[in-house]
């Protein structure tokens, strides 16, 4: 962690150090320079140093705070902890009371459920008959079910609050990468109808092409709840991704630990939702496409293309999951520093970085911990968001427009505080 944070710092420094030597440079040579941080924003960067950000993330990440889930009293340490720091630099509150009154809180209603699935999730052949090319090489799959086992081989989530989610004889399709963008010339439906099936889908966005969407840079349409924002919005009973480290960037570890136990919802959530919101291994993907008679490389191939169509794969699902729902609050930390220009003053530039994390687990590991601390996710951006408005603050002349630094919470959950306050600015 604290290499990462030293590092940070040198960079930053490195890049002034380089901007000023090219200015220089271009100076002596007689062609017009490039721009040179004033004095100003040199002493503001003189503000950020390796030991502010430690302590920032010491607190933030202590056992004591139980990892800031949402709505827990670890997440309210954090939420009085930032405007305490905030108002110490002189920051004002951003946010308003219900009487119109300065706070440095916007509280944001959320719903939780929590979701009790079987321990195995069992998966039928349409056809009894139907047999995969290549059953000889897994034996496991000569039969007409295919088993998962739960938390290990995938993850099964209710999509709506309600107490018993019933799922009967669901068609399962494979849809590819399930993005639907107009801008790019992409639809991986092909105005399919999926109205009660099950979508199995490929996490991210097609990357390896710098000519399909953004190349390398991933975009909201590879973000796993926008997969499931489509499988709603064309009224499926569920989504299944397909979840692989190289695609997310993370082991399937850390989606067993965030998608276990409560999730939640914004409560204003309306709309179309599917029943079931799931997670597939690349193991049990292998085993699922298999066992439907198609292999998951070749479809992962064809997925790389606009004239990609769906694939019904000739595999259903039944499944009932019961769900508890209750009401639960987390809150945004919002402080501002006016601008000060009269009319560009209006104008805001937004700062943000999100200050929950995923709580603690309901049994302990192996060394006797159960919480998720949360250091770097994301104690660390907490801690440079507070350390960039101390420089912002401690500047002798303000900027033109106004800054708002926003510290959301249920990030965790699917972005549910940022996009409550986009919703409520």
């Amino acid at each position: 962690m604290w290499p990462i944070v030293a590092m940070v710092v040198i960079v930053a420094s490195s890049a002034v150090y380089a901007q000023q030597t090219r200015s220089e440079n271009a100076a002596s040579q007689g062609v017009r320079g490039e721009w040179e941080p004033s004095a100003g924003a040199r002493a503001a960067a003189e503000v950020i140093d390796a030991a502010g950000l430690r302590a920032h993330i010491r607190f933030l990440a202590d056992d004591l705070l139980e990892g800031r889930g949402p709505g827990s009293r670890g997440d309210q340490l954090a939420q009085l902890y930032i405007s305490c720091q905030l108002e110490a630099l002189g920051i004002e509150p951003a946010a308003k009371t219900d009487a119109g009154e300065p706070t440095w809180f916007q509280s944001v209603p959320l719903r939780g459920l929590t979701t009790q699935a079987p321990a195995m999730i069992d998966f039928r052949r349409s056809k009894p008959e139907q047999k995969q090319a290549n059953v000889a090489s897994d034996k496991s799959n000569s039969a007409d079910t295919l088993s998962l086992r739960l938390l290990d081989d995938m993850m099964a989530i209710s999509g709506k609050a309600e107490p018993t989610i019933s799922i009967e004889n669901a068609e399962l399709v494979f849809v590819g990468y399930g993005i639907q963008a107009p801008e790019y010339d992409w639809n991986d439906f092909k105005q399919t109808d999926m109205r009660g099936k099950v979508l199995v889908v490929l996490n991210n966005d097609p990357a390896d092409d710098p000519d399909l969407f953004a190349g390398k840079r991933r975009l909201y349409y590879g973000r796993w709840d926008y997969k499931y924002q489509m499988a709603a919005k064309l009224g499926a009973a569920g989504a299944l991704i397909i979840h692989t480290t190289e695609s997310a960037g993370y082991p399937y570890q850390v989606v067993r630990t965030s998608w276990s136990g409560e999730e939640f919802e914004l409560a204003s959530t309306q709309g179309p939702r599917t029943k079931l919101k799931g997670w597939l291994t690349e193991e049990a993907a292998q085993k699922l496409i298999n066992f439907s008679g198609h292999n998951l490389q070749q479809l992962i191939d064809q997925a790389q293309s606009r004239d990609f169509k769906p694939v019904p794969l000739g595999v259903e699902l039944s499944l009932e999951m019961q769900c508890t729902v209750r009401e639960q609050m987390t809150g945004n930390v919002l402080g501002m520093i006016p601008g000060s220009d009269p009319k560009l003053s209006r104008e805001f530039v937004v700062y943000t970085a999100h200050h929950d994390h995923l709580g603690m687990a309901e049994t302990r590991d192996a060394d006797g911990d159960n919480i998720f601390n949360g250091a770097i996710d994301n104690a660390s951006g907490v801690a440079s968001l507070l350390t960039i408005a101390k420089a912002m603050a401690d500047l002798a002349e303000r900027p033109k427009r106004s800054l708002l630094f926003a510290f959301v919470g249920a990030e965790e959950q699917g972005l549910l505080g940022s996009q409550h306050l986009a919703l409520h600015p």
